[in-house]
């Protein structure tokens, strides 16, 4: 609870705190750090998964930016965070007027779960940021398994988040 003279107060206190119960608390990571540093097979498995994440954020970057949508090339997340700026316009005759309000429609229109920007600080009211993640991965074939995958077949892994950013571009394209 905080007074409105308190609101810059709660806004970054907020910001801080979703760290807190969306990240690995510090002593997870320790836990985390020791088991890496003599594990090679956990080694060798997160070479994998960067190898995957790595190819697949490529792959996202290029659909955006295909796309229209500004954003940076991932450097090591399971995040990208895209600029909605050009479309303000469409949004604001379509009553989007902000980033969560962007957020609820494509959830309710597309079923695409984004977050905020606001949720990350960015208050600007004429701004619209989201953040997606890439971790929907397709491992079906291998019983959600890397392990005995031989030959990664890129496409194939990110099938579910290729398809949501192919609904993001119609969903656009007819706003």
């Amino acid at each position: 609870a905080f007074t409105k003279e308190l609101k810059e107060l709660y806004e970054k206190i907020h910001i801080i705190s979703s760290s807190v119960y969306s990240c690995a608390s510090h002593s997870l990571q320790c836990v985390a750090y020791d088991a890496l540093k003599y594990s090679n097979p956990i080694r060798k498995l997160l070479s994998k998964q960067k190898y995957i994440f790595s190819e697949i954020a490529l792959l996202v970057y290029n659909k955006f930016n295909h796309i229209g949508l500004k954003t940076s090339i991932p450097q090591g997340g399971w995040y990208i965070f895209l600029d909605f700026n050009q479309f303000a316009k469409k949004f604001k005759e379509n009553n989007i007027n902000n980033d969560q309000e962007l957020c609820l429609k494509l959830i309710n229109d597309i079923g695409l779960i984004t977050v905020s920007g606001s949720s990350f600080g960015y208050y600007n009211k004429d701004c619209y940021y989201l953040r997606y993640s890439i971790v929907d991965l397709n491992f079906e074939n291998n019983n959600n398994c890397i392990e005995d995958i031989e030959d990664f077949n890129l496409n194939y892994l990110s099938q579910n988040i290729i398809e949501g950013i192919d609904e993001l571009d119609i969903w656009l394209k007819t706003l």
